[in-house]
């Protein structure tokens, strides 16, 4: 279900869904005879997500900025033959955007937006961008930087089993302060020449003068 509303400068979006899955298979962790845990996959009781979301635009302000902001909240409730989970994950999502003549730039950071499904937890990612262009006619030269703010670039994950639970992280160093250039060309050669073919089939051949014989 989705709702749009527009004030002015003012715009945004209220979302709305659910989802249920009845006797999905999902995983679970079982200890075997010789004591040690096996995960596999069976036959559950039944899993759900509800996902309310807002999303808020303010501009263009002088035709130069918007703003735009977007939350929501991730509910699951996961049931398995022996668990049943519930976990709530709430996210948000931030973006301006500048241009003024040729240049343009933008600024845009969002929060961990996790996924749950029968003990799993996965995370989403959390990062930040900045980047600014310059176009001068069909040449366009930009440089953007991933998360320049920070030290450190994780994901990961985590089991809710009962008998066998665990966490872990991956440590990316290399997606902080990372660089990137850009440059790119527009070619317009096709809509240039469906143009001069529409301009030939469209030629008057006819020289408007009516011949007749005695």
């Amino acid at each position: 279900m989705e709702a749009d509303f527009r004030k002015g400068l003012f715009s945004g979006n209220v979302h709305l869904s659910y989802q249920y899955q009845h006797r999905p298979i999902m995983e679970e962790t079982i200890r075997d005879k010789n004591n040690s845990f096996v995960r596999t996959n069976a036959n559950q009781l039944s899993w759900q997500k509800l996902n309310p979301e807002l999303e808020l635009k303010l501009g263009p302000l002088k035709d130069i900025l918007t703003f735009s902001f977007s939350t929501g909240i991730n509910y699951y409730d996961s049931r398995g033959l022996d668990y049943h989970h519930t976990y709530t994950n709430w996210y948000y999502r931030a973006e301006v955007m500048a241009s003024y003549k040729r240049w343009s730039g933008f600024f845009q950071m969002e929060n961990h937006r996790n996924n749950f499904y029968g003990e799993t937890l996965s995370y989403g990612e959390s990062f930040h961008t900045l980047g600014l262009s310059y176009r001068y006619k069909r040449l366009n030269i930009g440089m953007m930087t991933l998360n320049p703010f920070v030290d450190n670039y994780r994901m990961g994950g985590e089991m809710f089993s009962k008998v066998a639970p665990s966490k872990n992280w991956w440590y990316v160093k290399e997606s902080c302060r990372l660089f990137v250039a850009k440059v790119s060309w527009n070619i317009s050669f096709g809509r240039k020449y469906e143009t001069m073919q529409k301009r030939v089939n469209n030629e008057d051949s006819n020289a408007g003068t009516l011949k007749s014989g005695k």
